[in-house]
């Protein structure tokens, strides 16, 4: 900030520059933090490392997750015994918890696939149809279509990282019902 000579300027118009500098400093800070969106995804992330003698090396299908998670909730299975297995299933059929965690897995499911909507354009159509007819007066038609369309566009990144977070959540729920069904 330039100083100008205090005789030109009084105390009150002195204030009223600070006032106007530290006005368009702030505004100048909220609309730059605004162009700032996190990203989570990083592609130079490092790996995480296993060790060779991990616990569940020796799980068939190391491939995905998601057959792990499989493996260990049916870890029964590896005995081969059928009356073992027709307990565990009706077990695991009776299981309020497992059925309560089934059920957060379907909504956390559903909720990622309205969310992956969102990204979408969303196009709405209605028609209409009617027939009017008056005392001594001929019978009138009249039809009515309409069309809307609406897309908005993720430029902050939004409405990407609202469905990264609603995966997330359903692979969460995922583990937690296979932790109920090892439980």
């Amino acid at each position: 900030m330039t100083s100008i000579p205090s005789s030109t300027l009084s105390q009150r118009d002195a204030s009223k520059i600070q006032a106007l500098y530290c006005g368009w400093t702030v505004t100048l800070a909220l609309a730059l933090s605004a162009c700032a969106a996190p990203s989570w995804h990083s592609p130079d992330a490092p790996s995480l490392v296993i060790p060779a003698n991990w616990s569940s090396a020796a799980l068939p299908n190391r491939g995905a997750a998601s057959s792990d998670t499989n493996a260990l909730a049916g870890w029964w299975q590896r005995f081969n015994d059928p009356l073992l297995s027709t307990l565990v299933t009706q077990a695991l059929q009776a299981n309020t918890s497992v059925r309560a965690a089934q059920a957060a897995l379907q909504q956390a499911r559903a909720l990622r696939d309205v969310q992956s909507a969102t990204l979408q354009p969303d196009l709405n159509a209605a028609g209409s149809a009617r027939r009017a007819r008056s005392a001594g007066i001929e019978a009138r038609n009249t039809f009515q279509l309409g069309l809307d369309a609406s897309w908005e566009i993720d430029v902050f990144g939004r409405q990407h990282s609202a469905l990264n977070a609603s995966e997330f959540d359903a692979l969460a729920a995922q583990m937690t019902l296979a932790d109920v069904q090892v439980s």
